[in-house]
């Protein structure tokens, strides 16, 4: 039989008929469910179970194989229109936030997430018209455990991968920080929980990654990974306390082992760089004031070096510690102490029995005077850096009394120009004196007397007390500068006053003496002489200003005035001469 026989008109009418029984079949079935769904649309329309009822009309609505009640559908559909667009909005975010969650996408789940927050809260707000709608959904759809199963996912992910972090040394933890922040308080327990639990894991993987970097003596690298954590942490909203307590633990460690292995340079080096942080980063004092406690501590065993003449090893010392601190005065000090303690390094090589030196004056760092076993003045001085200037006088000291001393006559010495004074014992006065002028690059005598003392007197000339050459007691000589040298001029008039300082007036009642004050006038121009934190009442027939004054006279009671609204008791000294 062949295709056109079977596909005659009468088979193929049976076909035909076949099909349209069939799909009148089917099609009675639909019309019968959308009838039925109708029905159970209305019945839980009517019992005010409005999500139930909206899905129902939606499904009756979708059936397009009769046109029933259609106007009654769209007015239905019409008035559940709010828990359609609901449904719709729920749907979506739970469909983007499953798909997020499985490939790991943390912030576009986040944003899903964030929605849904929103929904719930703006469905679930008191006095929404669909709340008890909206918990159907979220029942139905099981939205809660989803969400929170896609959150535990995410945290658990985070953590493992901040361990894997820390196991490695990755330092790309910022963003791992950063969302383990933004989960939901609620996933740790709480607020409270969440600081604690995720402060616990932030800081056991910062101190591990300060500790790996310092361990391998980086402090600056270790310091800076600290700044830049704490940069990270402030715009997190963190105060991570630990990593300013931790760097500070391992600096001083480092700095400590530099103590211990005797390592000055070292110990500066690491200093400078720990001053820096601390700067920085507003570092508690406890650390600074170690470091300082050590650079003393330094300093002092560069000290005892010192003191103990190893002044090649204390200028080592301290050229290793000015990384840290300047202590080039330190070091010209330590050269100038050398130098001062050995004064006869200066000098050509000899026997020096008296040799005295100092150091910063007369345009010199150094500077030795001495006198040779022949009595011979010499005067050298040391800039630091050539040889040793050395000035000699070919005459012997003019007296062959043994020295007392050799010194500096400090009121006739200038900046530039010394003034040597040798003092000697007298068999006939208190003292012989010989002064050496250094200058232009030779050593001149300048006087050269035996005397019961001298001053120098205002204008520059020495008064000489009891000169031996005069054979006279109680006589005051006068000596000029003429050329480069002092002369004799004359014996001073009524010259027989005793040179004192004002302060010892008391110890000289109705003696005639000689001193030298400040005079200061009264509300009632009644002149005092200032004597120390007191005064002297002056009498006499001259008339007193304020200013430094010499007077000469005798001084022979006591009287009582006020001074500074209390009664104290001041000598009286009767003025015989003004100087």
């Amino acid at each position: 039989m062949t295709i056109r026989e079977v596909l005659n008109p009468r088979n193929f009418m049976i076909l035909l008929c076949a099909a349209t029984v069939v799909m009148i079949g089917i099609k009675g079935v639909h019309i019968a469910e959308k009838i039925d769904t109708i029905k159970e649309a209305d019945r839980l329309y009517a019992a005010n179970d409005l999500v139930a009822a909206e899905e129902a009309y939606r499904q009756a609505h979708n059936n397009r194989w009769i046109l029933y009640e259609e106007d009654k559908l769209a007015e239905r559909l019409h008035k559940l229109a709010p828990i359609t667009a609901m449904k719709r909005k729920l749907d979506k975010i739970l469909s983007d936030a499953d798909a997020a969650a499985a490939d790991l996408q943390f912030e576009t789940f986040m944003k899903a997430y964030k929605r849904y927050q929103q929904l719930r809260s703006s469905y679930l707000e008191p006095g929404s018209s669909h709340i008890n709608e909206f918990k159907q959904m979220l029942t139905a759809a099981t939205a809660a455990d989803r969400m929170n199963e896609h959150l535990i996912q995410f945290k658990a992910y985070f953590e493992e991968q901040l361990a894997a972090s820390k196991q490695q040394g990755d330092s790309s933890t910022e963003s791992l920080k950063a969302n383990l922040l933004t989960l939901p308080s609620s996933l740790f327990g709480g607020a409270e929980k969440k600081t604690t639990q995720l402060n616990t894991l932030f800081r056991s993987y910062d101190e591990s990654k300060l500790a790996r970097i310092a361990g391998k003596g980086e402090l600056q690298q270790m310091l800076d990974e600290a700044v830049t954590m704490a940069k990270a942490y402030k715009k997190l909203g963190i105060t991570a306390e630990w990593l300013q307590s931790k760097s500070e633990e391992l600096a001083e460690t480092i700095m400590r082992k530099d103590g211990e292995q005797n390592n000055a340079k070292a110990f500066a080096i690491h200093a400078t760089i720990y001053a820096g942080y601390a700067d920085r980063s507003g570092s508690s004092s406890r650390v600074t004031n170690y470091l300082e406690q050590e650079l003393k501590n330094w300093m002092r065993k560069a000290d005892r070096h010192v003191a103990a003449g190893e002044y090649e090893t204390a200028i080592r010392l301290y050229e290793d510690l000015s990384g840290f601190r300047d202590t080039t005065a330190e070091i010209a000090d330590v050269r100038l102490v050398w130098a001062a303690a050995e004064p006869s390094l200066l000098l050509p090589e000899g026997n020096y029995p008296i040799i005295e030196g100092g150091k910063n004056r007369f345009g010199a760092l150094v500077y030795t005077m001495a006198l040779d076993t022949e009595r011979r003045l010499y005067y050298a001085t040391w800039d630091g850096t050539s040889k040793p200037k050395v000035l000699r006088n070919p005459q012997p000291i003019p007296y062959h009394y043994e020295v007392r001393r050799l010194t500096v006559e400090e009121q006739l010495s200038s900046n530039e120009r010394p003034v040597l004074l040798i003092e000697y014992d007298s068999n006939s006065r208190s003292a012989a004196y010989s002064a050496y002028t250094v200058a232009n690059d030779r050593i001149e005598l300048l006087f050269s007397f035996e005397a019961d003392g001298y001053k120098i007197d205002n204008d520059g000339s020495l008064l000489v007390h009891n000169l031996n050459e005069t054979g006279k007691e109680d006589e005051t000589a006068r000596y000029e500068l003429y050329g480069d040298s002092y002369q004799f001029v004359e014996l001073l008039p009524n010259a027989n006053y005793i040179d004192i300082p004002v302060e010892k007036l008391p110890e000289y009642p109705r003696k005639k003496v000689r001193f030298t004050s400040e005079i200061v006038l009264d509300s009632d121009e009644k002149p005092y002489a200032r004597m120390g934190n007191s005064y002297i009442a002056l009498q006499g027939d001259y008339a007193f200003v304020e200013g430094p004054i010499t007077v000469c006279g005798i001084f022979s009671y006591y009287i009582e005035v006020y001074i500074d609204s209390e009664i104290v008791t001041i000598p009286v000294f009767h003025v015989e001469k003004v100087e």
